[in-house]
C-alpha cells in the first residue's frame, strides 16, 4: 500500500476543495491502514470508556446534516452526542472518556456545543515522551496555539507512553511522567490507545494533530509532526471554513539550508557528536585509566571462555563496528540474537537487545556465563584473574584484595549458582567470588567507557560548515524526519533507548518469534547481581512494570552512530543492507500473520513511498564515523 503523495508540509486533505466522494475514499482506506475500534478497557488501570452522552444514532453524513441546517442543535437544546465506535475523517468522534493528570478525567462529550453560535476548536495532540520530535513540541506548547487564537481553540495533550515506550494508562501513569514531559496543555490525558491514528491514513508521525470542530465533535483535519507555523496556519483555516469567512493563504515555509523546517532543524542540531559517557555510580572505578587499561586485556583474553577461544571481541571487533558482521552471534555455540555494536553502550539507559539490565558492567558479565556466548563460570573467571592478572587487579581495587583461590578444597575450578560445585562453598567464599566475578566485569566496563568515533561530516555540518555534506545527503536528512526516523532516532547517539516493535524476523535457532522486552525487563528486576552488595552506589531510579503486553517483539533502538560498519541489522540479524532495512519500515516490518515475529507493528511507523527510499540511504551514510583506536 503506497502512502498519498502530498507536499512535504502540507495537509493530506482539503476540507470544502474536494468531494464528498473523496471523503468517502479517505475513510475507507483509513479502516484498511489503521484499526482503531474503541469502546475497551484499560487492562492496568483507569478505563478509557465510552461517554453515557452516548445515547442515540445519528446517521452516517453528520457534516452534512450540520451544514443543512444545524440539526444537532434542536430548539436551541443540544441532541445527544453522536454515536460511533470508530475514529474517522470528517466524522464525529466516539464519546471517549480519558483519565486526566491529577486524578481527574476528560470526555469529548464535554467540548460538545452543538448550539453554540461559533464553532470552536479542540486541538488533539497525541504524544510520547519517547519521542524526539514531540520532545520539541511539548517544550514550544505556549507557541503552538496564536495568541489571538486563545480564546477559540484548546489543546488537549493526549499520551502514549513513557521514555521507554511503557504505555500510560492512568493518571497514577501521567503524574510518573510529567517531568518526562515537560512543557504541556492544561489538560493532559492517558490515552494509550493512540485514537487518532486512523486519521493519518499513511502517515501517523508523532505528535500527531486532530482538529475537530467543538459543534460537531467532527475531525476535520489532521497534522503529523508540524512546523508551529503550518499548525497556525491550518487552525485559522479551519475557522474560517467554519466561520464562512475567506480562508487566508497559508504561511511560507521558512527553511533552513533550503531543506529543513524550524522544528526538524533544532532536532537535527542536538544529534551532534557524543561526548563524554554519563557518570555510572554503581562502578567506582568505570573512570580510572588503569582499570580501563586491564579491562581492555580482558576484553580480548579468550581464556576466560570454556574453549579458549572465545572472548569478548570476538563478537565485538573494532573493525566491525564493536559488532561481528554475522546474523547471530557464535560464541561457543550459535547464539539467538545479532550482536550489536559496544560503541556509545556507556551512554545507553538499558543493555542487550531486551532491556534485562541496566548497567554495562552487568552486560559483561553475562556473556561470560550464558552457556553459548563464553561458557565460563565465575570460579574460573575469578581464578583466571588469580593466576595470570593478580597484581593489577589489586592495584585497582586495593582494598579488596583476592581471596585465597589457591586454596583448591575451598575453592573449586569451575562452578557457578545451581551446580553442585559451586553450592558445597561457604556463603562467605561464595560472596567473595561471586565480587571477583563482578569486578571483572567492572573493568571491562571502564574499558568500553573509552569506545567512540571521531567526528564525521554530519558533525561538521552542525558546527556551522554547510558545504560539509552533500544536496543529496540534506534531502536524505530531511527525509529522515518527514519519514518519521527521527520519532525514535535522535539525539547524540541517534537512538531514544526505548522499546519498540517494527516485526523484525526472529534469530532464534528453533524459528520461533522472539518476544523482546516484555520477557528482558522483568528479569532486569530479579537479578541477582542488581543489588546493594555488588554495586558502589545506587542504581538509576526505574520503573519497571509488572505487565507490558505492548511490548511483546519490542526490542531497544539500536544506535545509527557507527552504523554502516554493524550490518546485518535487526535483532535477528535478518537484514544485510540499508535498503534492505528501509524496505522493512517501508512496509511496517513483516505482515501480521508472519509467525517469525510477534506483536503489532507500532500506529506511528509510516508508510515510505518507494522514492524517497534511497534519499534515506543518503542520510543513513551520515551516521558513520572511523572508530577512534
Amino acid at each position: 500500500m503506497r502512502r498519498f503523495r502530498t507536499s512535504r508540509h502540507e495537509p493530506a486533505r482539503v476540507l470544502g476543495e474536494r468531494t464528498k466522494a473523496l471523503a468517502g475514499v479517505l475513510v475507507g482506506l483509513a479502516g484498511v491502514l489503521g484499526a482503531a475500534v474503541f469502546g475497551a478497557c484499560s487492562t492496568n488501570g483507569d478505563p478509557i470508556v465510552a461517554s453515557d452522552a452516548a445515547a442515540t444514532e445519528v446517521d452516517a453524513n453528520v457534516g452534512s446534516r450540520v451544514d443543512a441546517g444545524g440539526s444537532l442543535c434542536i430548539d436551541g437544546k443540544p441532541a445527544p452526542y453522536p454515536k460511533r465506535t470508530t475514529v474517522d475523517i470528517f466524522e464525529p468522534l466516539p464519546a471517549l472518556t480519558f483519565p486526566t493528570l491529577g486524578g481527574g478525567t476528560f470526555s469529548f462529550a464535554s467540548r460538545f456545543e452543538p448550539c453554540a453560535k461559533t464553532s470552536k476548536i479542540l486541538l488533539l495532540r497525541h504524544t510520547a515522551t519517547f519521542c524526539g520530535p514531540c520532545q520539541w513540541s511539548q517544550k514550544h506548547t505556549r507557541e503552538l496555539v496564536p495568541p489571538d487564537l486563545a480564546s477559540r481553540v484548546e489543546l488537549v495533550d493526549l499520551v502514549i507512553s513513557d521514555r521507554n515506550n511503557v504505555a500510560v494508562r492512568t493518571s497514577a501513569d501521567l503524574a510518573r511522567v510529567e517531568p518526562e514531559l515537560g512543557g504541556h496543555a492544561d489538560i493532559v490525558a492517558a490515552e494509550p490507545e493512540f485514537v487518532s491514528q486512523r486519521l493519518g491514513l499513511g502517515d501517523r508521525r508523532l505528535p500527531f494533530y486532530s482538529i475537530v470542530d467543538s459543534r460537531t465533535m467532527v475531525a476535520l483535519n489532521f497534522l503529523a509532526d508540524p512546523e508551529p507555523e503550518r499548525l497556525a496556519g491550518v487552525l485559522r483555516r479551519e475557522l474560517a471554513d467554519l466561520d464562512g469567512t475567506p480562508r487566508p493563504p497559508l504561511p511560507p515555509s521558512a527553511l533552513e539550508d533550503g531543506v529543513f523546517p524550524r522544528h526538524h532543524w533544532d532536532v537535527l542540531h542536538e544529534m551532534v557528536h557524543p561526548g563524554k559517557p554519563p557518570a555510572e555510580p554503581t562502578n567506582a572505578v568505570a573512570d580510572l585509566p588503569a582499570a580501563a587499561a586491564l579491562g581492555k586485556e580482558l576484553f580480548t583474553d579468550t581464556q576466560l571462555s570454556s574453549t579458549g577461544a572465545i572472548a569478548c571481541s570476538t563478537c565485538h571487533a573494532p573493525e566491525k563496528g564493536y559488532a561481528d558482521g554475522k546474523p547471530q552471534s557464535v560464541g561457543v555455540a550459535a547464539g539467538d540474537r545479532n550482536a550489536p555494536t559496544v560503541l556509545y553502550a556507556s551512554h545507553a539507559r538499558f543493555q542487550f537487545w531486551d532491556g534485562r539490565v541496566d548497567t554495562l558492567w552487568l552486560q559483561a558479565a553475562g556473556p561470560l556465563e550464558n552457556p553459548l556466548e563464553m561458557d565460563s563460570t565465575r570460579l574460573e573467571v575469578a581464578h583466571r584473574i588469580h593466576a595470570h592478572y593478580k597484581d593489577r587487579y589489586e592495584a585497582v581495587f586495593p582494598s579488596s584484595p583476592l581471596p585465597p583461590l589457591g586454596d583448591g578444597a575451598r575453592f573449586p575450578a569451575r562452578g557457578k549458582p545451581g551446580e553442585a560445585s559451586w553450592d558445597r562453598m561457604a556463603k562467605d567464599d561464595q560472596m567473595a567470588v561471586t565480587q571477583v566475578f563482578v569486578r571483572v566485569g567492572k573493568l571491562i566496563e571502564a574499558f568500553e567507557r573509552t569506545i567512540t568515533a571521531e567526528p564525521n561530516a554530519l558533525d561538521r555540518y552542525l558546527a556551522g560548515d554547510r558545504a560539509a555534506i552533500t544536496a543529496a545527503q540534506k534531502r536524505g536528512l530531511g527525509t529522515f524526519f518527514t519519514a518519521g526516523c527521527a520519532q525514535c532516532h535522535y539525539g547524540p547517539r541517534l537512538t531514544d533507548d526505548a522499546f519498540h516493535n517494527i516485526r523484525f524476523a526472529t534469530g532464534r535457532r528453533d524459528g520461533t518469534a522472539d518476544k523482546g522486552a516484555a520477557i528482558g525487563l522483568p528479569l532486569l528486576a530479579t537479578n541477582p547481581l542488581r543489588t546493594a552488595e555488588y554495586a558502589d552506589g545506587p542504581f538509576r531510579e526505574l520503573y519497571l512494570p509488572t505487565s507490558t503486553p505492548e511490548l511483546l517483539g519490542a526490542f531497544r533502538t539500536p544506535t545509527l552512530r557507527g552504523s554502516a560498519l554493524t550490518a546485518p541489522y535487526g535483532h535477528g540479524g535478518s537484514l544485510s543492507t540499508f535498503p534492505e532495512l528501509i524496505r522493512h519500515y517501508a512496509f511496517q516490518g513483516l505482515s501480521r500473520n508472519d509467525s517469525r515475529a510477534v506483536g503489532e507493528t507500532e500506529a506511528w511507523v509510516s508508510l515510505i513511498l518507494e522514492e524517497n527510499r534511497g534519499e534515506l540511504v543518503e542520510a543513513l551514510s551520515l551516521f558513520s564515523s572511523p572508530i577512534v583506536p
